[in-house]
């Protein structure tokens, strides 16, 4: 292992050089937060196995200011890592869903309310907006969050079986952790009849197993964007640099699935090779080849 002092892709604020300084136990895990506000949080975690973050200096409770909205974000709800990421993502649902005054909206793995807050004006007093977290951290900070706002339900607990109470959603918009949503949340979703459904994912193999979900329960992808939410922060103002991807590629792109914890590879059937116009932009191109390599089997000790 190789010390390192700094992060190059955290914000100086977090202070990761004074953090290097510190005598820190290698038992624990440290999570460091810092809000639009300007309040920086410090929690500890034991590194081995479900412990939960204790807050350790700083306030337990951060605030996010999105536009005109300021949301109470609690240590253990999710907030997006990108600074710009809930503001860009806000923009996008909102232009996305065209909402429209008096609407009945549904906001699945909602967390603290992030959509809601920004499609709260487009409804109107008239038009309501439900909320639904498994994260009972989240829902207390939405709670608090719409407390003024009698038009916001706010739901605890499991999507899949909470939808299923649902009986009307002219939009819904859906932010599921990595997994994404599935297959029974997907058949509720389209139960209802939605006149559109805006799905936030961040991961491109969860997100189109769910595309051939909506598919097969008679909804087509109209619409979609991209973001380098994380990658920004690795290589930043990099990707204007980098070709993008033309209608050819996108087409011979296939996603295959597979019956193994619904896992999924990206396969072709050429062989590996870049065009002439590709080595003229000023980035390495090349092709990772993958090999298949079988071990001896290990019997299950059950």
């Amino acid at each position: 292992m190789v010390p390192v002092k700094d992060c190059l892709i955290a914000l100086p604020e977090i202070g990761i050089a004074a953090m290097s300084t510190q005598k820190l136990s290698p038992d624990v895990r440290i999570e460091i937060a810092y809000s639009s506000e300007g309040e920086r949080m410090v929690a500890e975690a034991p590194k081995s196995g479900d412990g939960k973050f204790r807050q350790n200096t700083g306030p337990a409770i951060l605030h996010e200011r999105v536009g005109e909205e300021l949301l109470q974000v609690s240590q253990r709800s999710f907030w997006q890592g990108h600074k710009r990421a809930p503001e860009v993502l806000t923009e996008v649902v909102r232009n996305f869903a065209q909402l429209q005054e008096g609407e009945v909206v549904l906001d699945l793995y909602g967390g603290v309310g992030l959509f809601t807050s920004a499609c709260l004006k487009d409804v109107g007093t008239s038009g309501s907006i439900h909320l639904i977290e498994g994260s009972k951290d989240a829902t207390a900070d939405a709670k608090n969050n719409f407390a003024s706002q009698s038009n916001v339900e706010i739901s605890t607990g499991d999507v899949v079986k909470i939808i299923t109470r649902i009986n009307r959603a002219d939009v819904v918009i859906l932010d599921p952790p990595r997994e994404g949503a599935g297959k029974e949340v997907v058949q509720e979703i389209t139960r209802l009849t939605p006149r559109s459904i805006v799905y936030v994912a961040c991961d491109p193999a969860a997100l189109a197993r769910d595309t051939a979900y909506l598919k097969e329960n008679g909804y087509n992808l109209e619409k979609i964007r991209a973001f380098d939410a994380l990658t920004d922060h690795l290589l930043p103002q990099r990707r204007p640099s980098l070709r993008p991807l033309n209608d050819d590629e996108i087409k011979q792109t296939m996603m295959l699935s597979l019956p193994m914890n619904e896992a999924s590879v990206k396969i072709s059937s050429k062989f590996p090779a870049d065009d002439e116009e590709d080595l003229a932009w000023p980035v390495w191109a090349g092709n990772i080849p993958i090999e298949h390599r079988y071990g001896v089997p290990i019997p299950d000790p059950r």
